[in-house]
């Protein structure tokens, strides 16, 4: 497995890494944060223009894609969508009274002004220009045609209204003809041939909302919300007919050759291939931060707007991935998971331990499975042994040497609730939920014995565990991460506990000198952890959802992620991937979504080889889903970020990948860790 470099300092400023300009994946190659919520965005040369909501106009330099920088700013209003035509910008203003038609001049990018502005009696949506006149989607009141030809007259003279049915969202113009996403009354044809007396001459109703429209040729894209895209036929205008359709969340749609790129509330991006238009299939998905509201692609770039976490940039040259690959119904509960040489072996709760074969992720084969005493909750593999995890009857070691007869050699109890071990040399350590840290030898795998353990006061539930060296680093769901002594096995002797916010800490992963680990505040983060007992805090990265397993692979951290819908015990569950080789400043470059269930499917554990994660996915079985290439073998950074002026301590190492998973409880504990996981 290639190690990863990290440096570690007490002072960094971070500047994002570049990565390649090839990529095999639907990866982030960049984003930027606005200070609104990024509603629409429009390419033009290396400027993006966002519409940013009550934030307003924003010009971002996007000739560097892997980062994009904010140049210029317009406040005011309450922008929606853009139209570039030269050096003028037409935004739509949807604010009350003081909105209407604004034309910005970004001449100078870094310097925005604007050049004319239209009120009317409307909520405007979008806008479309050609020749003298704006057509904007006016809402409630349809079409509206405003004369642009003088922009010296403020504000902007002589408006025309079509007053259509439904709400106009979008317009898209084609000669002598409007195309209007009218929401709930669907696609409006209107002839504009004399632009002050606009007259609909076709219409057709779409399954929910149309939103957003795309001419190409004689066919309309239709974004229809929850109605999915859908393909019409206007080669006709007075009858339009609808010829094919996708189902896929749908606010947007940009169409470019062969690919129609969707934007979906919730869902993120989605590539449909339309070479047939009879028949668009969805070739690729990848689920954004928060809610992807529109996307503009240029060349293999494209660019997402996406609400309250900016503009995502994101590579869709190949966008076959990530891809769920398989899933597998178990007897019980998949609690724990770890792959090696093609073989899953899951604690599956109450049925205790299985191994699978999973050569074929379509098609994973049961070889073996052995019955435990409890319930199985924590695996972890060290050569041809299985160490097993097993809730009140502690700890049991198993011979894997043939996963297709799987054997018990020997077991020892322990006190409280065994989550998660960690095996180094002849030493199992296991965290044992209220019981503490317990230190067992399993020199003689038949006859394990504890040794040593550590019942500290602010140990107050151990739920996952990671030993390097003479340190083990424990995971408590309520008081953070415990720093462990176990130089002497016999005596482990706590000496630091990590708690930056009070939160309690899910899972942790060291790698090198620096620590990872998710809290249950949803954030992960990353610490130096290279000069006890002073553990300085590197960097953190805010999740929308309550993170359940960190796993690292090369330099890449995935996290296995519930996000409360707003519905009850309702979540949608997602692995996201966080570019974690800059400690300082990490960065989400992909994302998976799951399903949506209750917490019962979450994706509690997991295991990652060379890009695919294996997901023990609770009651909804294993899943198994391919990230692709590009995430197997993301690039370094092509250079070292500037450092702060100041004294900083530069390690620069080569890290141990170390394969182990745990637990994250056969249920969530208590009150207050469902709490926090909404």
């Amino acid at each position: 497995m290639r190690g990863f470099r990290v440096l570690i300092g007490i002072c960094w400023v971070g500047a994002l890494a570049v990565l390649a300009s090839t990529a095999s994946a639907l990866i982030t190659i960049g984003s930027v944060d606005t200070p609104g919520s990024a509603i629409d965005v429009e390419i033009a040369g290396d400027f993006a223009y966002v519409a940013d909501w009550t934030s307003g106009f924003h010009v971002i330099d996007v000739s560097n894609p892997t980062s994009p920088v904010i140049v210029g700013t317009l406040s005011g209003g309450e922008l929606r969508e853009l139209a570039v035509v030269g050096n003028l910008v037409y935004v739509a203003d949807s604010r009350y009274i003081t909105g209407g038609l604004r034309v910005i001049d970004v001449s100078d990018p870094t310097s925005p002004t604007v050049a004319g502005h239209r009120w009317a009696s409307t909520t405007p949506r979008a806008v479309a220009v050609a020749g003298n006149f704006a057509y904007v989607a006016g809402h409630f009141e349809g079409l509206v045609v405003v004369d642009i030809s003088d922009l010296a007259t403020q504000p902007i003279p002589y408006w025309y209204q079509l007053d259509t049915p439904g709400e106009a969202y979008d317009v898209e113009l084609a000669g002598s003809l409007a195309y209007l996403a009218a929401g709930t009354a669907g696609l409006q044809v209107i002839d504009i041939s004399d632009p002050t007396a606009p007259v609909e001459i076709g219409t057709l109703d779409t399954p929910h909302e149309a939103l957003d429209v795309e001419l190409v040729g004689q066919l309309a894209y239709v974004a229809d919300n929850a109605g999915g895209l859908r393909v019409i036929d206007v080669s006709s205008p007075t009858s339009p007919v609808e010829i094919g359709a996708v189902s896929v969340r749908a606010r947007a749609v940009d169409v470019r050759g062969n690919r129609a790129y969707v934007a979906g509330l919730g869902t993120g991006l989605h590539v449909i291939d339309i070479s047939d238009p009879a028949s668009p299939v969805e070739i690729g998905a990848f689920l954004t931060a928060k809610n992807a509201v529109s996307v503009e692609v240029e060349g293999n770039l494209a660019y997402v707007a996406d609400a309250a976490s900016g503009l995502r940039v994101v590579d869709v040259s190949l966008p076959g991935y990530p891809k769920g690959l398989g899933t597998h119904a178990t007897p019980d509960t998949a609690a724990s998971i770890e792959v090696r040489d093609d073989v899953a072996y899951v604690a599956d709760g109450w049925a205790g331990l299985l191994t699978i074969d999973v050569a074929d992720p379509a098609a994973p084969v049961d070889l073996d499975a052995l019955d435990t005493p409890d319930f199985a909750s924590g695996i972890t593999l060290v050569g041809d042994r299985a160490y097993l995890s097993d809730s009140e009857s502690g700890l049991r070691v198993i011979d894997v040497s043939n996963p297709a007869a799987i054997v018990e050699l020997g077991a020892v109890d322990t006190p409280g609730f065994a989550t998660a071990a960690d095996v180094v040399g002849d030493y199992a350590y296991l965290a044992d939920w209220t019981t503490g840290l317990r230190v067992i030898e399993v020199s003689d795998p038949e006859n394990p014995v504890e040794v040593g353990a550590l019942e500290s006061t602010s140990l107050e539930a151990a739920v996952e565990i990671d030993v390097v060296d003479d340190r083990a680093y424990v995971a408590d769901w309520y008081t953070g991460v415990h720093v462990v002594d176990v130089s002497d096995p016999t005596s482990p002797q706590e000496i630091a506990e990590i708690n930056y916010e009070y939160s309690g800490a899910g899972d942790v992963e060291i790698v090198g000198e620096a620590g990872y680990w998710v809290d249950t505040s949803y954030t992960l983060r990353a610490t130096d952890i290279a000069s006890p007992p002073w553990y300085w805090l590197l960097g953190r990265f805010e999740l929308a959802g309550y993170v359940w397993t960190l796993e690292v692979d090369g330099d890449l951290a995935y996290l296995g992620e519930s996000r409360f819908t707003g519905t009850y015990d309702e979540y949608d569950h997602n692995i996201r991937v966080v570019d974690i080789s800059n400690p300082a400043s990490m960065r989400e470059v992909g994302a998976f979504a799951l399903g949506t269930s209750d917490l019962e499917n979450a994706p509690y554990v997991m295991s990652v080889s060379d890009g695919v994660a294996y997901v023990a996915a609770w009651l909804g079985g294993i899943q198994i889903v391919d990230f692709g290439p590009e995430y197997a073998a993301l690039p370094e950074p092509s250079g070292l970020s500037a450092l702060a002026a100041g004294v900083v301590t530069l390690a620069l190492l080569r890290a141990r990948r170390r394969r182990r998973v745990g637990w994250r409880g056969w249920r969530v504990p208590n009150e207050r860790a469902s709490e926090r996981a909404e």
